[in-house]
């Protein structure tokens, strides 16, 4: 395999979730609630609806046919780079 690719899509959601909470009294069941603020592994969730906005595929790797290859390792000294003289 010498490329690979990455896709990176973006999508919006409007997602309902739903999760129960309980306590010895209203109070510590609606403070228990109220402090959550990340959904729990017993959470139900419904997608309600999504739009693609867009993707963006971008090269990630690419690897090359002969290992001993020169790829340029030396830096050279360009107009941008301080050099003692």
């Amino acid at each position: 395999m010498g490329i690979k690719v990455q896709k990176d899509m973006l999508y919006e959601c409007l997602i309902q979730i739903q999760e129960q909470f309980g306590g010895d009294t209203i109070e510590q069941a609606t403070q228990k609630a109220s402090l959550s603020n990340n959904p729990g592994e017993n959470a139900k969730t419904k997608v309600l609806s999504q739009r693609f906005l867009r993707h963006n595929i971008k090269l990630i790797k690419e690897e090359l046919d002969e290992p001993n290859k020169n790829i340029g390792t030396k830096k050279s000294a360009g107009s941008g780079s301080k050099k003692n003289v």
